[in-house]
């Protein structure tokens, strides 16, 4: 079994709060990596592939293999075999990590994405919990405005500082109407949330 648990923060009345995943295993830990994490793998190496290299990152994946990859003194501009070798080289760093993570009792919680979450319960408080006999996030039907999910990518584990805001939903990345999906400010980020949840919610009721 599969256990979910949506967390919120204590002094936020409107959120309905997040869905996050549990492990109870290493292999559910593993398994979350090879099938979540691993959605995001293949997406930031497309991203890193088809677009120009001087161009910003779009996924996070990316960004973390950019930044690492600068931080060598290879340059932001690093591509094909060099890149791909440092990608796999953080793909196993932060799989270990994790796996550490467990074998060590860290109460951490896995988002649907990258995100390695280790809540301070004096400010989160978990508000439902589910198991499922899938690893598939619990979906939401109607999303609200409140329900929006800010972040920059940081990766404290790799010492990572993200410098764009992005957005999720559920399990929906935030787009604006240009398609764009990462914002210089938060506030630039919440007017493209209100705008995609409005969509989202027209598709929705209208399907």
């Amino acid at each position: 079994m599969y256990k979910f648990v949506r967390i919120k923060e204590k002094n936020d009345t409107k959120a309905n709060g997040t869905w996050y995943f549990k492990p109870n295993s290493i292999k559910q830990v593993i398994e979350h990596f090879n099938i979540v994490f691993g959605k995001e793998i293949k997406a930031g190496i497309r991203d890193k592939m088809n677009a120009n290299w001087a161009k910003h990152p779009d996924t996070a994946w990316r960004y973390a293999v950019d930044l690492t990859c600068n931080a060598k003194g290879m340059g932001w501009d690093c591509h094909g075999m060099p890149w791909l070798e440092e990608a796999i080289k953080l793909e196993n760093t932060v799989i270990q990590g994790r796996i550490k993570d467990f074998e060590n009792g860290l109460d951490f919680y896995l988002a649907n994405g990258v995100q390695e979450f280790i809540p301070s319960w004096d400010k989160y408080e978990i508000v439902e919990e589910i198991e499922k006999d899938l690893l598939e996030y619990p979906l939401i039907a109607l999303v609200h405005f409140e329900d929006v999910r800010y972040m920059k990518w940081d990766m404290p584990d790799l010492n990572i500082k993200g410098v764009h805001w992005y957005a999720k939903i559920g399990n929906e990345d935030v787009r604006d109407k240009n398609g764009n999906m990462k914002w210089n400010t938060k506030e630039e980020a919440e007017e493209a949330a209100r705008w995609f949840c409005q969509e989202l919610n027209h598709k929705i009721n209208f399907k």
